[in-house]
C-alpha cells in the first residue's frame, strides 16, 4: 500500500471511530466532557441533535477519503470528491484549532491530536499525484502482487483476460 493509501485508511479508521463517539453522545452517554467544548458530561437535547449531524458529517468525510484514494467508489479521478477532500482537510485543520482553544481539558487533549492527525491524513491523501483512476492501469505491481499470491496460497491467478499472467 502507498503512504495515501496508509492515510485515508488511518483517517478512515480515527473517522469511524469518532462517529461512534457522536452516536454515542447523541444516545446520552456521559461522554460529553470531550466534546462540545467541555461544558456538558450529557449532553442536552439539541446538542445530542447535533451530535447525529456531526456523525453524518463524519461519514461523509470517511467516505470521501477513501474514495479520493481510490479505495472506494466513485474514485479520485471524480472532481467533486476532489474538491470536498480538501474542504474536510481544511475542516479538520479548522478543528484543531478550535479544539485547542477549547476551555475543555479533556477535548484539548484527546480531540486536538485526533483532529491534526485527521487534517495531515487529508492534506497527504489531496496532494497525492497517485491517486488516479485505476481502470486499465494494468501495471506489473498487479502481476507482481499476483505471483506473491500464487506462491504463498497455491492458487492459480487469472488476470481480466482469463489468461496467466505467469504463462506469457
Amino acid at each position: 500500500m502507498s503512504i495515501q493509501e496508509w492515510a485515508a485508511v488511518l483517517a478512515a479508521l480515527l473517522l469511524a471511530s469518532l462517529v461512534l463517539f457522536q452516536l454515542l453522545l447523541a444516545a446520552g452517554f456521559p461522554l460529553a466532557r470531550a466534546a462540545w467544548r467541555g461544558r456538558y458530561r450529557v449532553l442536552p437535547r439539541l446538542l445530542r441533535l447535533a451530535s447525529v449531524a456531526a456523525a453524518g458529517v463524519l461519514l461523509v468525510a470517511l467516505w470521501v477519503v477513501l474514495a479520493r484514494a481510490d479505495l472506494s467508489t466513485p474514485g479520485a479521478g471524480a472532481g467533486w470528491v476532489r474538491a470536498m477532500a480538501w474542504v474536510f482537510g481544511g475542516y479538520f485543520a479548522l478543528n484543531t484549532v478550535g479544539n485547542v482553544t477549547s476551555p475543555g481539558r479533556i477535548e484539548r487533549a484527546v480531540m486536538t491530536p485526533v483532529s491534526a492527525l485527521l487534517a495531515i491524513c487529508f492534506f497527504i491523501v489531496c496532494l497525492s499525484s497517485c491517486c488516479g483512476s485505476r481502470e486499465g492501469a494494468s501495471s506489473g505491481r498487479e502481476h507482481a502482487d499476483a505471483g506473491r499470491l500464487v506462491m504463498a496460497v497455491g492458487l492459480e491467478v487469472h488476470d481480466r483476460t482469463g489468461d496467466s499472467p505467469f504463462e506469457r
